[in-house]
């Protein structure tokens, strides 16, 4: 496992795998992708404010309620398991397709929407990365921009403030490259979890030896197309805003739908994320046992 992956993986058939699972995993997740689009949608443009029941008069959004504060939290709670229970769904499917018969996708729920072990092990791996890199972030901060922020804020000058600026900027630009290197490197993580019915985090460093670019370029082109379906998504809410306002009368019920719309445009992409990461990962992984790949 230490040695340079001697298998070969395109660019441009990572992106083309990435988008031809696009409709099989929206027809076979389209449940659980809406269990996180619903959530995020009422969290946009104050969707909360619905759900607690706000006054329709006057500027809603300076009329924050406890029943507001309370919907919050639970909404980002249900959007996250959203989000676990539409990599479950959509990792299953995939690796599936690659390898019909494998049984992986057996306890797959109806239109996505089931928590096993398998959602548990997703969790427990995306902790696991967050944990690993928590201590670098904080470390980076502590060091650079703390101190200055911390300088700023006893001499308030334009002098001060420009150093604090210039001094996170440093520490962005600087940490930025080596987060996404690294992050790319250990992107199959997620399938390999699933597939190996087991956390797996660094053992799949060596799978992505040398594939760098390659990797980087699907992401980066999913990135941009989800980020371009977000903008349009955001164009065309501005221009029914006003349209909904006067259908409805209301700024809260417009809420929704303009939310859900650019919530739909977010996951839309979703799938071929998932494509796109488990067809590295089955290209890379060497055609031996599990036992002698991740051990």
């Amino acid at each position: 496992m230490g040695e340079r992956s001697v298998k070969s993986l395109s660019g441009s058939a990572t992106i083309n795998a990435a988008f031809s699972f696009v409709p099989d995993g929206w027809r076979g997740a389209w449940g659980a992708l809406l269990l996180y689009a619903v959530p995020l949608a009422l969290l946009q443009n104050g969707g909360t404010a619905v759900i607690a029941g706000l006054p329709k008069a006057g500027d809603w959004l300076s009329k924050l309620s406890v029943a507001e504060f309370i919907a919050a939290p639970v909404l980002v709670i249900i959007m996250l398991a959203g989000l676990l229970v539409s990599y479950g769904a959509l990792f299953r499917i995939a690796l599936e397709r690659d390898t019909p018969g494998s049984g992986i996708a057996d306890d797959l729920g109806p239109a996505g929407l089931q928590w096993g072990a398998t959602e548990g092990r997703l969790l427990g791996a995306a902790v696991l990365m967050g944990l690993c890199f928590a201590p670098v972030a904080l470390t980076a901060f502590g060091l650079f921009a703390a101190p200055i922020f911390l300088a700023a804020s006893r001499a308030p000058s334009a002098g001060a403030m420009l150093s604090s600026f210039l001094m996170t900027l440093l520490v962005m630009v600087t940490a930025a490259p080596v987060m996404i290197w690294v992050t790319t490197r250990l992107s199959p993580f997620l399938p390999a979890t699933v597939d190996q019915r087991r956390i797996v985090l660094f053992r799949v460093w060596p799978l992505t030896r040398g594939h760098f670019w390659a990797i980087f370029l699907a992401n980066l082109v999913i990135a941009i197309l989800g980020g371009v379906l977000v903008t349009v998504a955001q164009m065309l809410a501005l221009g029914l805003r006003p349209l909904l306002l006067s259908a409805t009368g209301s700024t809260m019920i417009s809420a929704f739908p303009l939310g859900m719309l650019q919530s739909l445009a977010a996951v839309a992409v979703l799938p071929a994320k998932v494509g796109a990461m488990t067809y590295v990962y089955r290209t890379l992984r060497p055609s031996r046992s599990v036992a002698e790949v991740f051990a």
